[in-house]
């Protein structure tokens, strides 16, 4: 009975660990790298053409680069990083909205609700 409380508590934490990992993983990207990935995603699950792909990518970009601007000029300062978070992802939205056929935008506002 012993071995299988360890051998459980052993799964538990090592599956722990793993998923702490991989969200890690995200974080460590460089800026480029998050862009592409964003892009890649976004273009895949709303089936964007190159233009569009192309203009989602600068919007991504301006966007990631905002938050690592916030996140230097926030420091120790939660409530302000997160209104500054709050509202570069409003403008993301708009830009992203904006080149969007209706079809990819009822699949956009599906992926947003997932999200929340």
């Amino acid at each position: 009975m012993k071995t299988v409380k360890l051998t459980v508590l052993a799964l538990f934490m090592m599956l722990t660990n793993l998923m702490c990992a991989q969200e890690s993983e995200l974080k460590k990207l460089s800026t480029e790298e998050k862009v592409k990935v964003e892009t890649s995603e976004l273009s895949q699950k709303l089936g964007l053409t190159p233009a569009q792909e192309k203009t989602a990518g600068s919007a991504i970009f301006q966007r990631v680069k905002q938050q690592e601007t916030d996140k230097e000029t926030f420091k120790g300062n939660k409530e302000g990083l997160k209104e500054a978070h709050k509202t570069s992802n409003q403008t993301f939205e708009k830009s992203i909205k904006s080149i969007l056929t209706a079809d990819q935008l009822m699949k956009y506002e599906q992926m947003l609700a997932k999200k929340l």
